[in-house]
């Protein structure tokens, strides 16, 4: 959840106008068990129009965005060489209140590939993700 939360907080720079470009990179770790999980995510951000959202006025903000995870090594140890890797991508359209940056709307769909493996099997997961969000009244 915690990456999820930062990947749709867009730090808008200080001086934004429409055309402006700017990238960040949020890592987070979650843990289960004996397993920590540590997520890379680097997005990319083009500011596009400007919107209105419940009559407020927005920034509507274009994401694409790269993913990568992987298990601690020292947890393959603890736990038996269970291993985690995988990898995906996305893109979201996001409007974003001007004056703090706070999401107001977003869309999106991101696609992801997980593989665990075991002493004995390998498993391989995709997943699919539909998104929208929208501000409560």
């Amino acid at each position: 959840m915690l990456a999820v939360a930062g990947g749709l907080l867009p730090m808008l720079p200080s001086r934004v106008q429409i055309g402006s470009t700017w990238q960040d990179t949020v890592v987070s770790v979650a843990c289960r068990g004996d397993i920590a999980l540590r997520t890379t995510t680097i997005s990319r951000y083009r500011l596009s129009d400007t919107a209105v959202v419940q009559g407020r006025a927005a920034l509507h903000v274009e994401q694409t965005f790269e993913m990568s995870t992987g298990s601690d090594s020292s947890a393959e140890r603890l736990n038996g060489s269970v291993r985690i890797t995988g990898s995906g991508e996305g893109e979201r359209e996001l409007d974003v209140d001007p004056v703090t940056g706070a999401l107001l709307q977003a869309q999106g769909e991101s696609k992801s590939v997980i593989t665990v493996r075991t002493r004995s099997t390998s498993l391989p997961f995709q997943q699919v993700v539909k998104e929208m969000i929208t501000l409560r009244p």
